[in-house]
């Protein structure tokens, strides 16, 4: 423990004379960090960026987009008026906070998925400069959307067999029916439907083994 303490010590004095300002904060942070932070100089029109952008994307020293129009060439072909448009309109309007999600292409040709974001400096009702990072979320980008592809094919696979399907909220007594199911038990679409509405259309027979089931998951 007192080791430890002492690194942080000696860590801190030896950052002390940088993190004294806002500028050497951002610097220190965007040394440790894993994402790619970059400083856009509006008035100069240069880019600076940290270590990570190499780290992130591969690419040598000599090819980091120092310059907006060579950023917007790495920017996947179907996404860069979008992008192009949306920081230029920030930029125009004096937004404090520009965001956007868009395909980045890396050194190997391949194209990782980022989420960008920036802050502005205004300087006399004129942004000046803009502060952000990128952040490669191209595994997230991908879970959402084979969660989506599960649920599409799900869907279609309810539509083609023409069922129905419901969730039960059990602690509210509420159940939640899609529309090909209120259409095949009777409802209106703009019904809220309770266990008890439903449970009239169970087979006489059946009814108390499916209200026993239903009061045991209570």
């Amino acid at each position: 423990m007192i080791k430890f303490i002492s690194y942080l010590s000696a860590v801190h004095d030896q950052h002390s004379s940088v993190t004294t300002t806002p500028a050497g904060r951002f610097e220190l942070l965007a040394r440790i960090t894993h994402d790619a932070f970059w400083d856009w100089d509006l008035l100069s029109g240069t880019i600076w960026w940290n270590e990570g952008f190499i780290k992130l994307f591969g690419y040598e020293e000599k090819q980091v987009p120092i310059h907006p129009d060579l950023w917007k060439n790495y920017i996947h072909p179907e996404d860069r008026d979008r992008i192009s448009g949306s920081i230029e309109k920030a930029v125009e309007n004096g937004e404090p906070v520009w965001q956007e999600e868009y395909r980045f292409r890396k050194a190997d040709g391949s194209y990782a998925d980022v989420y960008d974001r920036g802050f502005t400096v205004i300087e006399a009702g004129k942004v000046v400069r803009m502060l952000g990072s990128m952040m490669d979320v191209t595994e997230r980008v991908k879970r959402r959307n084979e969660k989506y592809e599960s649920e599409e094919r799900m869907r279609l696979a309810l539509d083609s067999a023409e069922l129905g399907t419901w969730d039960f909220d059990i602690p509210n007594n509420l159940l939640s029916l899609d529309s090909r199911c209120k259409q095949l038990y009777g409802f209106s679409q703009n019904d809220t439907v309770f266990y008890k509405q439903l449970f009239t259309h169970t087979y006489s027979f059946d009814k108390a083994r499916v209200d026993r089931a239903v009061s045991s998951a209570h």
